[in-house]
């Protein structure tokens, strides 16, 4: 009976974990690395969700956009062109590049749009910057 009391213990501390991990919120599905200085950030341990990776040379630009107080919304451009990751497909202006599956790299370089070194298309031509006022 003695050994029973451990057994139990353990099956009920291995609930109480289990109960917590459930509890806890969603990992997001996508990880956007800007790697201006040429060592991008890479996803944590274990991550198995969308990796964007923007590499030198390609302009990212990223803006905080208030609304009224109580919103406020990111805008993103790539070489001048809006920039948003959606329904499975990176977006780059008019050009829409996918569908990805969870767990694609995806690498934004000058010669275009690439998903685990496949190319998926070359980007928009680059808008200057005057013409987007960024």
């Amino acid at each position: 009976m003695r050994q029973l009391v451990p057994i139990a213990a353990l099956a009920l501390a291995a609930c109480a974990c289990k109960g917590e991990t459930e509890a806890a919120p969603p990992a997001s599905s996508l990880f956007i690395s800007v790697a201006g200085d040429g060592e991008g950030r890479r996803p944590p341990e274990g991550f198995t969700g969308t990796w964007v990776d923007i590499v030198p040379g390609v302009e990212y630009r990223k803006t905080l956009v208030l609304g009224d107080g109580a919103t406020t919304t990111d805008e993103a451009y790539i070489n001048g062109h809006a920039f948003s990751v959606e329904d499975q497909h990176v977006v780059i202006g008019p050009v829409r590049y996918g569908p990805l599956a969870a767990g694609t790299h995806v690498e934004i370089r000058n010669e275009g749009v690439f998903a685990d070194g496949k190319l998926l298309g070359p980007l928009p031509e680059r808008v200057a910057a005057s013409a987007y006022g960024k």
